[in-house]
């Protein structure tokens, strides 16, 4: 299957050129080392005294899954892909995103200033030993169990939907 080339060619990019027309939707990219350095302070400098647990009756009834795992970290890959695809092939729809992204992670981030949230569902230890719950141990290091709600994982998904 032949892929048809990308609606702009990059390779003619150059930073003189950042406010033409072709390449001024490029800007947008400033947000995630900006998105990183917010979420980075929220999630390990600031000071928070008490989280307000997200926690309903049904979710005591859902078993953890180590295999859950696989979709889980194929969500980063599906985001990732739409976030790359759009900028390579459907330039306006990356725009759309963008903006959806910047206006609603933004919120996001100062609501997790405002009202930190927490969520207690991982187990504390894991019943079977194999290379996912491995895995899970360890991805648990890093990816923390606060600043839950509102969804970041929900909002790039809405986001993806609706630059569509």
């Amino acid at each position: 299957m032949k892929m048809n080339p990308p609606v702009i060619d990059y390779r003619k990019f150059r930073f003189r050129k950042l406010n033409t027309p072709e390449f001024s939707h490029l800007k947008w990219l400033i947000f995630w080392p900006i998105y990183a350095v917010m979420f980075l302070y929220v999630e390990r400098i600031y000071p928070v005294d008490t989280y307000t647990e997200m926690w309903c009756p049904l979710d005591d009834r859902i078993p953890f899954c180590e295999f859950f795992v696989i979709p889980y970290m194929f969500w980063f890959v599906y985001m990732v892909g739409m976030y790359l695809y759009t900028l390579f092939y459907d330039v306006q729809s990356f725009r759309k995103l963008m903006k959806f992204t910047v206006i609603t992670i933004s919120v996001t981030i100062i609501v997790y200033l405002i009202f930190p949230t927490c969520q207690n569902l991982r187990p504390v230890e894991f019943e079977r030993d194999n290379l996912l719950t491995r895995f899970m141990a360890e991805f648990y290091r890093f990816d923390t169990n606060t600043n839950v709600c509102p969804s970041i994982h929900v909002i790039g998904s809405i986001g993806i939907w609706a630059a569509g």
